[in-house]
């Protein structure tokens, strides 16, 4: 006695410590806990007013004498799945808007006599059978499922007893986790994925699929009775729909959809038998295939499978197919029997692909890897294998190849261009510059020699007696009867003027003194000096963005991209007048977004170093030089790889050099218009790090691009003219017009492989070739731009647009240096 009370005093007091408000009262106000170690059983007839835990073996009783209304979470308090939830069987309606065993699953849940259910948030028991309970001998019992939730747990029916899916006619999702007995199964609204065989145990009574609605029976059902089907359902390839009848053709077409896998040598469909009520008439109903997730490949040929539909009473009556997967060709025909049967023949893969590329990756991903364990292909493989159309059965195949466009070479060589392009404009502007300051340094002198030449002119006969003396004539005496200016004047004049048009040291001096390849300021039309200093070296810089898009070309998707740029240069003619030497350093930043499947995305960040050069050969002709190294650093993004959702991130980088130059001649035409043809060649070529993939899983590739080349020879033209002012603000505007052609022909090309080959110890990766569009070998660049000078400043402005077959690019420059 003392000891039984000692323990009763021992359990109320760690009670107390786990829950202190509790009341004990039958009703369960204030109760918290439900059973022997909580505040017992018991039961609620109202609706409830906070969460519930039930302990061990405790029983919440549900009197449904009124309806009653879950409004808050019902949980066991441990993962042992404790605890059990009754109706008393008086026929109200319980309504439960909150989860239960959200937190931990409960053990069971029973619905008494002809008492409703209606749940609309999920319900979790422990799934070992039993779990949500109908099945109590009496007739009547109701659940409605709502709300798109999800249950877990088997529901056990007697086959009077009914399950609804979608009463509130919301048309959700409701998924079952477990199977359905015995009861008969309406599907009102929405969509019902059945995860398991319906009465896989007690085949549930009938199947009632309405118009509108989608059952998704991935294991098949077990049908006592009637399957009228007026919606649309899906039967597995390991299920099959078994009835008693079927109720078709009765004004509502049903939809039938049929899963298809192969296993080692077989091939299985799910199918419907019906035993009774024959013939069988689908006569207005569809019939499609799916291929599904997790199949082998079915390889070429055709391959039968008998008696997937089973009817009675004679031949049965077929659907319309719908054969909407582009590789796959379904057809059904009556077997002479009762039954169906299937054929499936696969396409070619030479004719249902578009391109080279593609029928290379489709006989990898369908032929060569038709068996493999990696879930990324096998996604892969199921969306080749259902795809509808070529367009997108191509398009998925485009998808999981490396990018083939050219975009990092063709940016990487519009940088380049671009900079080449500034190097050649400018040295052209300093070749205008010296022609200008030329004139300017020799000023002088030229005012004397053209004086003298003038005195010569002016020693001619003149008309008149010897005593004349006409103004602005050397005086003339009569020799051998002619009037003329005495032979020694005469050839004294002569010798002043070819000593005067000899160049001399002097000259040189000045030439140097003045010279300089940053002299922009020279002599305005009326004839007036500014003052020049020395300057041997110059520092400058150059900012310029552009965008350009390449169009389709060869069945490969083109892109987009948008460039911005900023380089820094220095050059000087202090070691020769005659040669300007200089370097300079380019920073750009590139985006790239391509049109393909996956749109694939490429951020490229350069870093170019480069020397440039030109050289007088004489007053007229010229020679420039212009080489650089770029370093690129790409990342790829390939989106939604095979319509598998994963994206494949690749990182690598890139080597682009370039090695030009051009002969050129100028040519000095009136209002200091100067014109420069030359004829040029340019080299350019890319090399391409190795790269794995990440992020696509076995989808990710593993890539060696090979290094990409080309030869660009071609005449160009620039023109400039000047205008100086009083203010010591000078004006340059300038236009530039060149054309190439490409003697290398040099596709981009690379070779990958698949990262699953590296994880399938059965499989050697096999790299692929994969070849880009053929070269655009003709190219066209025009722009225009104006300077802007003072006698330290300097501004420039330019734009310039680039053209190849099926490309076309715009580059707006704005350039800044100072005269050190």
């Amino acid at each position: 006695m003392f000891k039984n009370k000692l323990l009763t005093g021992v359990s109320l007091a760690l009670l107390s410590i786990a829950a202190p408000s509790i009341a004990w009262a039958e009703d369960c106000t204030g109760q918290t806990s439900i059973g022997p170690l909580g505040g017992g059983d018991c039961t609620i007839d109202e609706d409830t007013t906070g969460a519930l835990l039930i302990e061990d073996t405790g029983t919440l009783t549900i009197d449904t004498s009124a309806n009653v209304t879950i409004n808050h979470t019902i949980d066991s308090t441990t993962n042992i799945s404790f605890g059990t939830i009754t109706t008393n069987g008086d026929g109200f309606e319980t309504i439960q808007n909150a989860a239960i065993g959200g937190t931990n699953p409960l053990d069971v849940i029973n619905i008494s006599g002809t008492d409703t259910w209606t749940a609309n948030a999920n319900i979790t028991t422990d799934n070992n059978g039993g779990d949500i309970n109908l099945a109590d001998g009496l007739a009547g019992g109701t659940l409605n499922l709502n709300n798109g939730l999800t249950y877990t747990g088997e529901i056990d029916a007697d086959t009077t007893d009914t399950v609804n899916i979608g009463a509130d006619l919301a048309g959700t999702t409701i998924t079952g986790v477990g199977a359905i007995q015995g009861a008969t199964v309406n599907l009102l609204s929405g969509t019902f994925v059945a995860q398991t065989q319906l009465g896989s145990i007690v085949p549930i009574t009938a199947l009632n699929i309405a118009d509108g609605t989608t059952m998704d029976l991935q294991g098949g059902a077990a049908i006592s009775g009637a399957l009228d089907l007026d919606g649309t359902v899906y039967i597995g390839s390991t299920g099959t729909v078994t009835a008693d009848t079927y109720t078709g053709n009765d004004g509502d077409a049903a939809n039938i959809r049929v899963g298809i896998s192969q296993a080692g040598a077989s091939v299985i469909t799910g199918g419907i038998q019906i035993a009774s009520g024959g013939p069988v008439d689908y006569s207005g109903d569809t019939l499609s295939f799916l291929i599904e997730l997790g199949s082998e490949v079915i390889g070429d040929g055709t391959t039968t499978v008998t008696d997937f539909f089973v009817g009675n009473g004679g031949a049965t009556l077929m659907p319309t197919v719908v054969d909407d997967s582009f590789l796959y060709d379904f057809s059904v025909a009556q077997d002479g029997s009762n039954n169906l049967d299937l054929t499936i023949t696969r396409q070619d893969l030479g004719q249902a692909t578009t391109t080279a590329t593609n029928l290379l990756s489709a006989q990898v991903l369908l032929d060569e890897l038709d068996v493999i364990d990696d879930a990324t292909i096998e996604a892969i493989q199921f969306n080749l294998a259902n795809a509808s159309s070529s367009e997108e059965f191509n398009e998925l195949l485009e998808s999981t190849q490396p990018s083939l466009d050219q975009a990092s070479f063709s940016v990487a060589s519009f940088i380049s261009d671009s900079t080449r392009t500034m190097m050649q404009q400018r040295m052209h502007r300093q070749r205008h510059e010296r022609k200008i300051a030329t004139a300017a340094a020799l000023a002088p002198k030229e005012a004397v020699v053209q004086d003298a030449a003038a005195t010569l002119n002016r020693m001619a006969p003149a008309a008149g007696d010897a005593t004349t003396t006409i103004p602005g004539y050397y005086p003339i005496v009569k020799q051998d009867g002619k009037y003329v200016v005495p032979n020694k004047t005469r050839e004294l004049a002569l010798r002043r003027y070819k000593a005067l048009k000899t160049p001399t040291k002097r000259d040189d001096r000045a030439l140097k003194r003045q010279n300089s390849i940053y002299t922009a300021r020279t002599l305005s039309y009326d004839n007036k000096n500014y003052p020049y200093e020395d300057r041997p070296m110059e520092v400058w810089g150059e900012v310029f963005v552009g965008n350009g898009k390449q169009g389709r070309r060869d069945g490969i998707d083109g892109y987009k991209y948008n460039v911005a740029a900023t380089t820094f240069g220095v050059d000087t003619s202090s070691f020769d007048r005659d040669t300007i030497l200089g370097g300079f350093f380019t920073f750009a930043d590139s985006e790239m977004d391509a049109g393909n499947a996956n749109l694939t995305n490429m951020h490229m960040e350069t870093y170019q170093l480069g020397f440039y050069g030109s050289h007088m050969l004489n007053s007229d002709h010229f020679i420039d030089g212009i080489v650089s190294i770029a370093l690129n650093d790409l990342t790829s993004n390939r989106f939604n790889v095979g319509g598998s959702n994963y994206t494949a991130i690749g990182e690598y980088d890139g080597e682009f050099i370039t090695i030009g130059g051009e002969y050129g001649k100028y040519w000095s035409g009136p209002y200091d218009l100067l014109l420069t043809p030359a004829f040029g060649f340019n080299y350019t070529r890319m090399d391409f790090e190795d790269y794995r993939e990440k992020g696509a899983h076995g989808a990710n590739l593993v890539v060696d691009s090979d290094a990409t080349q080309r030869l660009w020879l071609g005449p160009s033209i620039t023109a400039s003219t000047h205008r100086a002012f009083e203010n010591g603000v000078s004006f340059i505007p300038e236009a530039n017009l060149s054309y190439s052609y490409n003697v290398i022909h040099d596709k981009a090309t690379a070779r990958a492989y698949y990262q699953a080959i590296d994880n399938d110890e059965d499989l050697t990766p096999n790299p692929v070739r994969y070849n880009g569009f053929d070269t655009q070998d003709h190219f066209v660049n025009f722009g225009f731009g104006a300077n802007f000078a003072t006698d330290k400043w300097n501004l420039l402005t330019h734009y310039n647009y680039q053209w190849k077959q099926d490309f076309d690019g715009h580059t707006a420059s704005l350039k800044l240096n100072y005269n050190l």
